[in-house]
């Protein structure tokens, strides 16, 4: 399934586009994207190793998750969606802080 992201300009502003992920990777097009920061109530992050077919940044430690937000899509709602498909945790908006 072919995802599509809206177009940003370089300060932050919808500019009314909507380009495929592809076209927006290969072109340097701006577009949102999320990161998900698990943190437990020792303030301990939650790290995860990439998996070594990783085009980036394979063998690497990173953050817990992270995606793109899809066109239509809110930020806080690609963080759940995120959170599920790559941790299999159900997030609630109430749980989410934004920095």
């Amino acid at each position: 399934m072919e995802e599509y992201f809206e177009v940003l300009n370089e300060k932050g502003e919808y500019t009314g586009e909507v380009e495929t992920r592809e076209k927006c990777h290969k072109e340097g097009l701006w577009h949102k994207a999320v990161v998900v920061f698990i943190i437990n109530s020792k303030n301990q992050v939650l790290l995860q190793k990439r998996s070594e077919t990783k085009k980036l940044w394979p063998n690497m430690w990173d953050v817990t998750a992270g995606g793109h937000v899809l066109e239509g899509e809110m930020g806080f709602q690609a963080l759940i969606r995120e959170a599920k498909e790559e941790l299999g945790i159900d997030l609630q908006k109430q749980n989410i802080s934004e920095i």
